[in-house]
C-alpha cells in the first residue's frame, strides 16, 4: 500500500521519528512549509542533504541538530542509505493554540466596535451603538469589522472610521435599519 508521504515515522515521548528511505523516487520529496518551527537531529545517514528557499542544499550531518522556521519552504535530497531524524515540534504560541468559538469571537468583535463607536456617543452621535448592533445581528460581526478595518485604514480618526463604516453599511443594506 502507497502512503502519502516519502516516510514512515511513530510519536515517541514530545518527538516525532520519521524515517526516510534512500530508494523512495526523488520526485517524492517535495518543496513544502511546515506550521511549526521545528529542530530536527539526525539520527543516521549519509548522503542526505537540506535545502532552503533562495538556498543552495548542504548536507545533513549525522548527530546535528537543524532549525527549520516555520512556513519556510524547503526540501530534502536523498541520501545513500535510509535517513532517520529525530523532530521537536515547538508548541504554538497561545494566541494561536487557543480554540475560540463564533460566539466569543462576535462578542469580541462587537465590543471593539462598539468601544469605537462610543467615541462617536460622547460626540454626541447617539444613535451609531444602536445601528452598529443591528447591523452585527443582521449580517454578522465579521462582515461589519471587515468594513470597519477597511475604513480604519484611510482615517486616523476611529469615530470616522465609524461614521465611514455605518455609510457604506447603509448603503449595501437599506432595508436592516
Amino acid at each position: 500500500m502507497k502512503t502519502p508521504h516519502p516516510y514512515t515515522q511513530i510519536r515517541k515521548g514530545g518527538f516525532i521519528i520519521r524515517e526516510f528511505h534512500h530508494k523512495t523516487n526523488p520526485e517524492e520529496f517535495v518543496w513544502h512549509k511546515d506550521r511549526l518551527n521545528r529542530k530536527v537531529k539526525i539520527l543516521n545517514g549519509h548522503g542526505w542533504q537540506l535545502q532552503f528557499e533562495n538556498a543552495l542544499p548542504f548536507d545533513l550531518i549525522e548527530g546535528h541538530i537543524y532549525d527549520v522556521p516555520s512556513m519556510m519552504w524547503h526540501r530534502i535530497i536523498p541520501g545513500n542509505n535510509s535517513l532517520k531524524i529525530q523532530i521537536y515540534e515547538e508548541k504554538e504560541n497561545r494566541k494561536m493554540a487557543t480554540r475560540i468559538t463564533e460566539s466569543r469571537l462576535r462578542s469580541i468583535v462587537r465590543s471593539e466596535i462598539m468601544k469605537e463607536a462610543s467615541y462617536g456617543y460622547r460626540r454626541g452621535q447617539i444613535n451609531q451603538d444602536a445601528e452598529l448592533k443591528k447591523y452585527i445581528d443582521a449580517i454578522g460581526a465579521e462582515a461589519v469589522l471587515e468594513i470597519y478595518l477597511q475604513k480604519r485604514e484611510t482615517t486616523n480618526d476611529s469615530a470616522h472610521a465609524v461614521r465611514l463604516t455605518l455609510a457604506q453599511l447603509r448603503q449595501q443594506n437599506p432595508d436592516i435599519y
